[in-house]
């Protein structure tokens, strides 16, 4: 089980963080710059993008027999 999102990715000056609420998710250390805050937004859309794959797998196979990639993605962000 993950936090629960929504996750939202700050900058400082020091280090990028991705936090929800007052707990925080990820850190990412060292002097942010672009590839930071890139990286941390796509962190911060890891729940959302998590439902969003599951509705396609959902929406899919009744029409498509062969969700396989989907599967092995849900289990590789879901820890199985």
């Amino acid at each position: 089980m993950h936090t629960p999102g929504p996750w939202k990715a700050r900058s400082s000056d020091v280090l990028t963080v991705v936090m929800t609420g007052r707990y925080y998710v990820a850190t990412l250390h060292g002097v942010p710059n672009g590839d930071h805050l890139a990286n941390a937004n796509l962190i911060a859309a890891a729940p959302e993008l998590l439902e969003a794959l599951k509705y396609a797998k959902r929406m899919l196979s009744p029409i498509e027999h062969d969700v396989k990639y989907i599967d092995e993605v849900l289990a590789k962000a879901q820890g199985n």
